[in-house]
């Protein structure tokens, strides 16, 4: 029944009692009913879940540091290990990097989104907005650049308040233009 959807995206911690074997497996077979999946986890679920090679990962500078098994002090560390994740057989990569912004790498390239100064209120909360806003530009069909743009937005509004939610699309299109978004190279 999962065939039905465009993507499904599986977050959060290891559920108790689940092993990261089970975890894995559970995966594997979600992958091969919706290919789609976004995977945003962390310590022994992302490691787990990454052996599935979901379609779309996204974790932080730490997590992926976490699971290189290394520090990752230059730009140049950070997109190697994307580029090990995508040799993996993952088609996306986006690394939130806190206020230095957000990387994606895929097939097409290499780009880095860089938000605009805010006041930070709470980061509570901050990645899961970013994977909405992502989501939100895959199912639109919009360009890598204009989903990253779009996810680094929103999570650039999401830490300078303390509700949840955007609702204010004006103030989103201004923050969305206020992102610097390069290729890298």
């Amino acid at each position: 029944w999962l065939g039905q959807f465009d993507m499904v995206c599986v977050s959060g911690s290891l559920p108790a009692g689940v092993s990261p074997e089970a975890f894995t497996d559970w995966m594997t077979r979600l992958r091969s009913q919706c290919p789609c999946i976004i995977f945003d986890s962390s310590r022994e679920a992302l490691v787990a879940g990454l052996k599935a090679a979901p379609w779309l990962v996204k974790p932080n500078r730490r997590e992926l540091e976490i699971w290189a098994g290394r520090k990752l002090p230059e730009m140049k560390d950070v997109i190697d290990a994307a580029h090990a994740l995508r040799e993996q057989g993952i088609a996306h990569v986006v690394i939130s990097l806190g206020a230095e912004g957000a990387l994606w790498v895929n097939a097409s390239g290499e780009w880095i989104a860089k938000p605009p100064a805010v006041d930070v209120v709470s980061t509570v909360g901050a990645g899961d907005s970013m994977v909405g806003g992502l989501i939100y530009g895959l199912l639109m069909r919009e360009s890598s650049e204009h989903t990253l743009r779009l996810a680094t937005a929103v999570a650039a509004l999401a830490v300078s308040q303390s509700n949840v939610g955007i609702t204010d699309r004006p103030q989103l299109a201004a923050m969305m233009a206020r992102v610097d978004l390069q290729p890298f190279n």
